[in-house]
């Protein structure tokens, strides 16, 4: 297994999504991933993607992305069947050099405040400094590209 980045059309074969015709939240990838603005970092495993995470530049709410210092770590998930094994912490640890090396000073995290597992797993790696609760995610798009309403979490900061 080894980590790599990942063209949107592979984000929208992991989501099982229909090129054609996307959910406005894979289109809302695609877009960023196409511009540059966010990264898709994958694990595969013989060309199998059993896990993601999202590198995001530059998000509408600069408290997550601003484009200059701050970046935003979205969507970590990894196979239900590989949990427990290091790789999302693989994985983070890999895409927080990246975003080292590419100047960020700053990187964040969105957190439902019930997934305890991960929470803990972000606080390890130093994601420790509570930015806002948020309502909204600037990740998830309605059918109007807009930000879709969540019923809470918590962004937390980690200084690099």
């Amino acid at each position: 297994m080894h980590i790599r980045t990942a063209s949107a059309a592979e984000m929208l074969a992991l989501w099982g999504e229909n090129p054609d015709h996307p959910s406005p939240t894979a289109r809302f990838n695609c877009e960023n991933i196409e511009s540059g603005s966010a990264t898709l970092f994958v694990w595969d495993r013989s060309g199998v993607l059993v896990g993601e995470l999202y590198l995001f530049r530059s998000l509408s709410d600069p408290d997550f992305a601003d484009g200059k210092k701050r970046a935003y770590f979205c969507a970590l998930r990894i196979r239900k069947n590989l949990r427990g094994q290091g790789l999302g912490t693989a994985l983070m640890e890999h895409v927080i050099a990246q975003a080292a090396r590419e100047g960020f000073t700053e990187l964040t995290i969105g957190v439902e405040y019930s997934e305890e597992a991960n929470i803990r797993l972000y606080r390890r790696l130093g994601f420790t400094e509570p930015v806002k609760d948020c309502v909204f995610d600037p990740c998830a798009m309605d059918e109007n590209m807009e930000p879709e309403a969540h019923t809470g979490f918590q962004l937390l900061l980690k200084r690099l």
